[in-house]
């Protein structure tokens, strides 16, 4: 899954901010956060063979106000939706799958302007299989 997760964050590379996975402890508005499972074997084994994978990916674009995580996912989205990113070995699919509304983070504040930063989830179904 890490060459997978590589190949995404190459594609988010444009987007301003930074890319982390897993943890954005120390990032500050904008960035992308990109959370996994290990991978999951076997899920839609009628789809992906014995050797493929299926995973949801998780990717939270984070700003400092609701309109600009609009603006952010509205950057991000087409960099992932409908893209095969290049993974040696393997021939990988990304579809957005589902989308959550933008949310507020009041568990945090963003000290430069006292305000709390807004997120977006989306979730996007990956498929790799060999190629």
């Amino acid at each position: 899954m890490n060459s997978h997760i590589a190949a995404v964050e190459a594609l988010l590379a444009s987007l301003p901010g930074d890319v982390a996975y897993g943890d954005a402890t120390g990032h500050t508005p904008p960035y992308v956060l990109l959370w996994s499972s290990a991978g999951n074997a076997g899920l839609e084994a009628s789809v992906t063979g014995e050797s493929g994978m299926s995973d949801l990916l998780g990717v939270t674009w984070v700003h400092a106000t609701p309109r600009n995580a609009l603006a952010l996912a509205a950057l991000g989205r087409p960099l992932l939706d409908g893209v095969k990113p290049t993974v040696t070995g393997r021939s990988v699919l990304l579809t957005l799958e589902s989308s959550e509304p933008v949310r507020v983070d009041r568990d945090v504040t963003l000290t430069t302007t006292n305000t709390h930063p807004a997120y977006i989830v989306d979730r996007f179904r990956l498929v790799s299989v060999p190629a």
